[in-house]
């Protein structure tokens, strides 16, 4: 597996990519360049998604830990990640690769009409 910062050229592909990936349900992870701020450049965002069809089976954890071997050579101290309150799953594997709960964020998403609290975790390298 090669893991490599994007560029702006990659942003369509990108863009594509993620569309495809939540819309089929495929396993896939992005660190997302959230900061904007110098200070805020150690902090990676984590977006993981794995179709529940395919949960179960290691897929999410090898993604994780792909993410959490690679970030310190992208500079990365911190990786947060939002969970959906209501994927217990989600929640687990991330507390069992060293992520704690710093939080939760109400009334954060609305999926198929209904609202979703999201629970915020974070790892420290």
């Amino acid at each position: 597996m090669q893991i490599r910062t994007a560029t702006l050229a990659d942003a369509e592909e990108l863009r594509d990519y993620a569309v495809r990936l939540f819309a089929e349900g495929l396993p896939g992870i992005f660190k997302r360049p959230d900061p904007t701020l110098e200070e805020e450049r150690h902090a990676g965002t984590l977006l993981l998604s794995v179709a529940s069809s395919h949960r179960g089976h290691g897929i999410g954890t090898a993604l994780v830990e792909a993410l959490i071997a690679w970030a310190p050579t992208a500079g990365v101290s911190r990786i947060q990640a939002w969970a959906w309150a209501n994927n217990p799953g989600a929640i687990a594997l991330y507390e069992r690769r060293g992520f704690e709960r710093e939080g939760l964020c109400r009334h954060a998403i609305v999926s198929d009409g209904a609202s979703v609290d999201v629970v915020l975790l974070a790892r420290l390298l």
